[in-house]
């Protein structure tokens, strides 16, 4: 008896997801196009909105026309970057602070303590 009951709330749980998902997609449809009108009747474009990101592609492109940034050619060079880390228990695994982390400076940092604690003076 008890599981037919949570069937039928997971049941309900589903129908009532799948109607918020519908509800939502329209409000967000009606929505974007509330914002198209206003733009198109202010005369704006995207790069209106958001001048940040105006800004972030200008200095993009004009890296490109220039050529590669020094990252990037360093990247290329195979330059070697300084670590940054090094474990409290083995001062053979060292850290750049680049990527992903390190399984042992996860677990440092999932013990509660603090990732500055490991940085090389």
């Amino acid at each position: 008896m008890e599981m037919t009951k949570y069937n039928q709330l997971k049941g309900e749980i589903a129908r009532l997801q799948r109607e918020a998902d519908k509800v939502r997609k329209d409000a967000l449809k009606a929505a974007i196009q509330q914002i198209r009108g206003l733009m198109q009747e202010f005369g704006l474009v995207l790069d209106d909105i958001d001048p940040a990101k105006k800004r972030a592609r200008k200095e993009s492109t004009a890296k490109t026309k220039a050529g590669k940034s020094r990252k990037a050619k360093a990247a290329k060079s195979g330059a070697k970057v300084k670590p940054k880390y090094r474990s409290a228990t083995d001062p053979k695994l060292t850290w750049t602070g680049r990527g992903r982390q390190p399984k042992w400076v996860a677990e440092w940092v999932e013990s509660g303590r603090r990732l500055d604690d490991l940085l090389i003076p």
